[in-house]
Order: structure tokens, then sequence, then C-alpha cells
């Protein structure tokens, strides 16, 4: 089922892109606000549920994170360059949320843009593959640890096996979107391995 990312990014590549940036430019941009925005309409939700297992600040966390990105996309990011976007969201999370979210967080944006930077023909799934890799590298966790990897392996594995597929981009981001929340979903059965 789409979701409001989802449908955002879809009306933003059917319409001609602004003068300042490329339609590529203006997905991007249109996929971050999206994002942000979902985050910030989630707050209360993520304290709830946080509170039932750790200190109840998940919620605020990530909306000082999604604002600060709001803030900073229209002043420091360059959105034409989705590497470099990449990078400074991971700067601003770094800076703005701290923590060992903020640090994971800072770790998979790096690893994507270190995987888009460093070949030609890279794509988002080979870039989020990477990220997956560093997050489990450093983090210490992987599948089955009830960290954020329940999501992002699925979602990864998808995004990877649609694209090779033939599937559109947009198709198979659904249906990596699709996987993440299944995967999330996994978890209410799972017990804790490591602390993320």
């Amino acid at each position: 089922m789409p979701t409001p990312l989802v449908d955002l990014i879809i009306y933003s590549s059917i319409f001609a892109p602004s003068q300042e940036l490329s339609k590529q430019g203006c997905i991007l941009e249109a996929a971050i606000e999206a994002s942000a925005t979902a985050i910030i309409n989630l707050k209360d939700s993520l304290n709830e549920w946080d509170s039932k297992v750790g200190d109840g600040d998940c919620g605020t966390t990530m909306y000082r994170g999604a604002t600060t990105i709001l803030e900073d996309m229209k002043k420091r990011y360059p959105i034409d360059d989705a590497a470099g976007t990449i990078n400074e969201i991971g700067a601003t999370i770094r800076r703005v949320m701290g923590g060992t979210s903020g640090i994971l967080y800072d770790i998979l944006c790096k690893a994507a843009y270190a995987s888009l930077k460093a070949e030609l023909n890279c794509h988002w799934a080979d870039a989020l593959e990477a990220s997956v890799a560093a997050v489990s590298k450093y983090g210490g966790a992987s599948a089955g640890y009830r960290t954020m990897l329940d999501a992002l392996i699925p979602a990864s594995a998808v995004l990877k096996q649609r694209l090779e597929a033939g599937d559109d981009p947009v198709t198979a981001f659904i249906a990596s979107s699709e996987a993440a929340s299944a995967g999330a979903e996994s978890t209410k059965q799972m017990q804790a391995k490591v602390e993320t």
C-alpha cells in the first residue's frame, strides 16, 4: 500500500522540476521532506513505544533530527548531488541527535555516501547494502538482534532483487518499504541481543 512518502515521490516525478533543481534533485528533495515529516508526525508514538522498553525519548530525539534536516536541507544540502546530500544528512544527524542512534544513522549515511561516490554506476540498492553492512559491522548486530537492521536488511534485499528483475524504481521502492515494515513488525516477537 503506497505511503505518503511514496505518493510524494510519485507526484514529484510526474511534474517538471523547478529551474533550480534537476528532476532527480526534485525527487530527492520530496523524499527527504516526506520522510522527515513522517518522523515528525510520529514523535509522540515513538516516545510512547520507547517508554515501554527504554527511556521514552526516542520520538523527541528523532523529531530533533528530522526538523533539523528540514532546516539544513534549504541552507546547506547540495540536493542535485545525491551522495553529497546523504553525507550532509549524516552530519546533521550526528550533530543534533547524539547518542548511539545518532552515531549509527551517521554511519549509515557515510557508508551510502562512500558507496555512491566510489563507483560510477553505483545505485541506491548498492548504497543501502553498503549502509547495512557498515551499521552491522560497527554496531555489532545482525538480523534477529531486534535492531534497525531487522527492517533494513529485508528492505535492502528486496530493493536489489526488484531492481535487478527490471522493476521500475518506484515499484521497487514500494516493495522495499513494505519489506522494511514487515521486518520492523517481526521484532515484536524478538528478544533484544544488543543495545543500539
